[in-house]
């Protein structure tokens, strides 16, 4: 039982997961909700970006390591690694 739950943990998480625990983090980091529509994930290079301009880019910027922190937390080794 154990080699078959070993398996199940080098599968990685959905794109839409990524994003809505990235969004939770944000907004808990920011205290401004990120729109999920604003948030785009790679998952070759596990990069958020942000299609928004201003405010809201400079301050998920700002919390950039709290936010990660808080994704790793979340899902683990899978992880978004940076945020553009």
């Amino acid at each position: 039982m154990g080699a078959l739950l070993e398996r199940f943990k080098s599968l990685r998480p959905p794109q839409g997961a990524v994003i809505d625990v990235f969004c939770k983090a944000a907004e808990a980091a920011c205290g401004v909700p990120v729109p999920k529509r604003l948030v785009r994930y790679t998952v070759a290079s596990r990069t958020i970006g942000i299609v928004s301009a201003g405010p809201l880019k400079s301050e998920v910027a700002l919390k950039r390591g709290e936010i990660l922190a808080a994704c790793v937390r979340e899902l683990g080794a899978h992880a978004p690694k940076d945020i553009v």
